[in-house]
């Protein structure tokens, strides 16, 4: 049972095909993709706290920046330890319900994304064509309102989706083409 939708799959995992399984690759791709993920991390984490300690940046543009910047950890961190995990341990096993996870998450993050840059295109439209009335129109009020919409929104807008794919049967191939399980062909 999958949420409130019976899963009549008989598949329980699906199997993430990747990279290829050479061993000698196995430590480099690690390697790799770890410092791409601490950089991405590490990186983000600095745009947060300078926008956080520089009362010079405490404007709208930078709210939303750091919002992004909130998105762009949690969007890398949806598939990315799991991704390194299965490269080290070489377990290219997922469960079903791991799968829907990351779909929704993954889809969620997306959903944010394009809210939030939506948000930051009408930021840019008011400082643009209505500049004496910016800081009037983009108070912090209206940004949380903003940012709010779009984190919440994200989520009501995926949760029916992923209950939706949750439900459908799949039951020929359970191996997935690609690094991270979101790509699902139900059949």
């Amino acid at each position: 049972m999958t949420g409130n939708f019976p899963n009549k799959s008989y598949i329980s995992e699906f199997l993430i095909l990747g990279f290829s399984d050479s061993s000698e690759q196995k430590v480099p791709l690690f390697l790799l993709f770890l410092f791409i993920y601490l950089f991405t991390v590490l990186s983000n984490l600095v745009i947060i706290v300078l926008i956080c300690l520089d009362r010079n940046l405490q404007k709208p543009m930078y709210f939303f920046l750091r919002n992004m910047s909130v998105l762009d950890i949690s969007y890398t961190s949806v598939t990315a330890p799991n991704f390194l995990n299965m490269i080290i341990t070489e377990n290219k096993r997922v469960s079903f319900r791991s799968c829907m996870a990351q779909l929704f998450l993954f889809n969620y993050l997306g959903t944010v994304e394009y809210m939030l840059l939506t948000s930051m295109a009408y930021d840019r439209y008011q400082a643009i064509c209505n500049p004496l009335c910016y800081y009037r129109n983009m108070n912090p009020k209206n940004c949380y309102l903003l940012s709010g919409m779009a984190w919440v929104g994200g989520f009501l807008i995926t949760l029916p989706i992923t209950l939706s794919v949750s439900a459908l049967s799949f039951c020929s191939s359970n191996q997935i083409n690609h690094i991270y399980c979101p790509p699902v062909h139900p059949t």
